[in-house]
């Protein structure tokens, strides 16, 4: 049958097991024996059979030479993933030898038929038509073995292993689960009536025992520099393997392939790697072997946070906040903030605020500000060492510099007078590049900013990512977790987040995974409630310019939380 195209492209998309189900098929059993004044026996196989045979109240029917007969009884069962049935219908004379078509009728459904097949049935002593058939399985696996007989009724049957009785085998046929190893042999059945016996010729059963799996390739250390790739890799022999690596004994959640891809290096993954490889038959652990990670003279890290927001209602503050620190790092950090709204129209912004102020913190304490950056010799020198746009001299944006201690900062921006508006708040790194060549130089490590978004409103919060290497990072959007941690009121219900790189969409996130809870405790992030619909991805990025888009999932507005950590 030709298939037309649409139709194959169709297939192509559907499970083939959909398709199978729309095509049942009743196979031809082949030549049936059947004795003499006894029941006559006919095991069938379907396509689709599992299917095809699952109607409890479907009647069986078998056409025969003279007369038509209905099954007294039907048995299904699968072995090896093959659905059978065997149906029984009552007892038959040499009369009824011939042709024969079996029929399913399902209530209110589609007849299916089988294809024509001979049915002898035989006087006298036994005779066998069809022996049981020889079969190689694996342990663990059934095996089903059967025969076909004739003779006068009635008939007894009794199955033999290597030429002795199997205690309860007296069917015609005989099914054995969970094979092993010593249940390997010639199987055969003799088939017996008041006229004589015959004996099948035997039926070898072959059980495949499983082989263990055996490291022939075993990884290789490894020396990289921070910021760049590292593959691990084994080779192993053995059937059906599985493979489970391990950083210092402790599995690594995903890492199930022979080959272990380690892209953007951090200087924490360094370590002792080994993989367990195991299937049936046992398991072997590799050796175990070093990845080095060298620190990259000039390591990538969080340089800027931006975020451009209206202060939508009087007295409304814009809160950042900035944690400097990093394992093995001590001393301060200076850092430039900006608080710009005039500045804004040079862009064709409109509806920009008139007078931005700002206040910075550690902690709860108050620890500077300032309303009108003054165009200062010292501050127009920061701008351009951050990289910054310049500011008139004379205009009511604000700024200043800073040297904060390690720890929790922020700084808080509003409107003077109750002033609304479009401001942009910015946080600049500014330790020269070449000073992270010492590893105890700190960085910053969290930048976030807690803003109310009203209904429809999208969210912009921008990052820079700096140096001469990649970086991990993980960024989340918070709405519930703020009500179920901290008490506050009217959060986002479903933030969802976007992250680009310039204008191209990097990754998404609506609701977060679970498995990232364990990076949540690596860089120090508060915990989110289990299920809740809140947003975060872990991500590796180069060094860049990137933001991070987040609006509401669902109606109305509210509070978020937008967080963007570095992973070490």
């Amino acid at each position: 049958m030709t298939v037309p195209r649409a139709l194959r492209s169709l297939l192509l998309l559907a499970p083939l097991a959909a398709f199978a189900q729309s095509n049942p098929e009743i196979l031809s059993p082949g030549t049936v024996l059947a004795p003499d004044g006894g029941p006559l026996e006919v095991r069938l196989v379907a396509t689709n059979s599992a299917n095809t045979f699952s109607n409890l109240f479907a009647t069986w029917r078998i056409q025969l030479a003279g007369r038509t007969l209905t099954a007294s009884s039907a048995s299904t069962q699968t072995v090896g993933g093959e659905t059978s049935v065997t149906l029984s219908f009552g007892n038959v004379t040499t009369a009824d030898s011939g042709s024969a078509v079996v029929s399913y009728v399902p209530p209110g459904g589609t007849t299916l038929s089988s294809p024509a097949f001979p049915v002898r049935v035989v006087a006298g002593a036994p005779e066998i038509g069809t022996p049981p058939a020889s079969q190689s399985l694996a342990a663990g696996r059934p095996v089903q073995l059967h025969v076909l007989a004739g003779g006068s009724a009635p008939l007894t049957y009794q199955w033999q292993k290597d030429g002795v009785p199997i205690s309860g085998a007296t069917r015609s046929s005989y099914l054995r689960t969970n094979l092993q190893a010593a249940d390997a042999g010639a199987y055969a059945v003799v088939v017996a009536n008041a006229q004589g016996s015959v004996t099948s010729a035997p039926a070898a059963i072959t059980v495949v025992l499983p082989v263990p799996p055996v490291v022939t390739t075993p990884p290789v250390a490894q020396t990289v520099t921070e910021g760049g790739e590292a593959r691990l890799a084994v080779t192993a022999t053995g059937p059906a393997l599985t493979y489970a690596w391990r950083k210092d004994g402790v599995a690594l959640p995903g890492a199930t392939a022979a080959q272990l891809e380690l892209r953007n290096v951090q200087l924490s993954q360094a370590g002792a790697y080994a993989v367990t490889v195991t299937n049936s038959a046992g398991s072997v652990d590799s050796p175990a072997v070093r990845l080095t990670v060298n620190r990259a003279a000039n390591p990538g890290r969080l340089v800027n946070l931006s975020v451009r927001t209206p202060l939508a209602v009087a007295d409304e503050v814009l809160s950042m906040g900035y944690v400097v620190g990093g394992g093995g790092t001590a001393g301060n950090k200076s850092v430039l903030i900006r608080a710009v709204g005039p500045g804004l129209t040079a862009f064709g912004v409109a509806g920009a605020l008139r007078d931005p102020r700002l206040e910075t913190y550690a902690g709860q304490a108050r620890t500077g500000g300032n309303d009108n950056w003054g165009g200062g010799v010292v501050l127009r020198e920061a701008f351009a060492a951050a990289g910054a746009f310049p500011l008139t001299n004379d205009s009511l944006d604000a700024a200043l510099t800073a040297t904060v201690s390690p720890g929790d900062n922020s700084v808080r921006i509003s409107g003077g007078g109750g002033a609304t508006g479009e401001v942009l708040a910015e946080v600049y790194d500014l330790t020269a590049g070449s000073a992270f060549a010492t590893p105890s130089t700190p960085r910053l490590v969290n930048v976030s900013v807690l803003k109310p978004l009203a209904a429809g409103e999208t969210l912009i919060a921008g990052f820079v990512v700096g140096g001469g290497a990649g970086k991990r990072l993980l960024v989340r959007a918070v709405g519930p977790g703020l009500t179920a941690g901290f008490g506050i009121q009217g959060a986002l219900a479903d933030p969802g987040l976007e992250v680009y790189r310039g204008s191209v969409a990097t990754t998404a996130n609506d609701n977060w995974n679970a498995a990232d809870a364990a990076v949540f405790a690596q860089v120090g992030a508060f915990n989110l409630p289990t299920g809740s619909r809140d947003a975060a991805v872990v991500l590796d990025v180069a060094p860049d310019a990137y933001s991070v888009q987040v609006r509401n999932r669902a109606a109305g507005g509210g509070v978020v939380l937008v967080e963007v950590y570095e992973v070490p």
